[in-house]
């Protein structure tokens, strides 16, 4: 198989020589045995100089190689937040949209005693489907899950407490538990703040 310049430059870190290709009108979206192009590799390795110039020049943010991953997803996979940025303003760009993803299943611990706050939860623990179940205590943790269903477990529709979730509870959540869904790019800001916290 011949040289694949541009993956080969990516590979390398060589920012010049990719402007050289571009200049010269190569291939920009030449691909690998695997289906990956010099922007999946890029990805992979998370300069956001070289993603930066692929994007610009015609990259296409799309290209999902053999394994089915676009450059986005090979981003997100290796961590690397500034060249996610890039990727998905570049997405919204040109399909209009974020492309479609598969739903972010996400969960958050909340003391029973916190959600005891909310002025129909006395209903929800005395539903007739609960009968038998333990009574909580104010300390024990319950999950409030993307969906806004609350079970007894990390694990979505596991020992389920609520799951028919109403507009009151809905806003009950977001404005007094202050309980979003993060998108994946917060949550990986999340995790390196907490891994490499700010020292003042």
């Amino acid at each position: 198989m011949a040289k694949l310049q541009f993956i080969d430059a990516v590979q390398t870190d060589d920012l010049v020589r990719l402007q050289d290709l571009i200049d010269s009108r190569a291939n920009v979206n030449e691909q690998d045995e695997h289906g990956w192009t010099a922007l999946n590799w890029a990805a992979g390795k998370g300069n956001p100089a070289i993603v930066q110039l692929l994007v610009n020049n015609g990259a296409d943010v799309f290209n999902a190689g053999r394994d089915q991953r676009t450059p986005y997803t090979i981003a997100l996979a290796a961590g690397h937040v500034e060249v996610l940025d890039i990727l998905q303003n570049a997405e919204v760009k040109i399909a209009g949209q974020r492309s479609q993803r598969e739903e972010l299943k996400y969960c958050r611990a909340f003391p029973v005693g916190q959600l005891r706050q909310f002025v129909e939860w006395s209903a929800i623990e005395e539903n007739p489907a609960l009968a038998g179940r333990r009574a909580l205590t104010n300390e024990e943790f319950l999950f409030v899950h993307h969906d806004y269903s609350v079970t007894d477990s990390m694990w979505h529709n596991e020992n389920v407490i609520l799951d028919q979730p109403t507009s009151a509870w809905k806003e009950f959540c977001t404005n007094e538990l202050g309980f979003t869904v993060p998108n994946e790019i917060e949550l990986i800001r999340s995790n390196i703040n907490e891994s490499f916290p700010t020292t003042i």
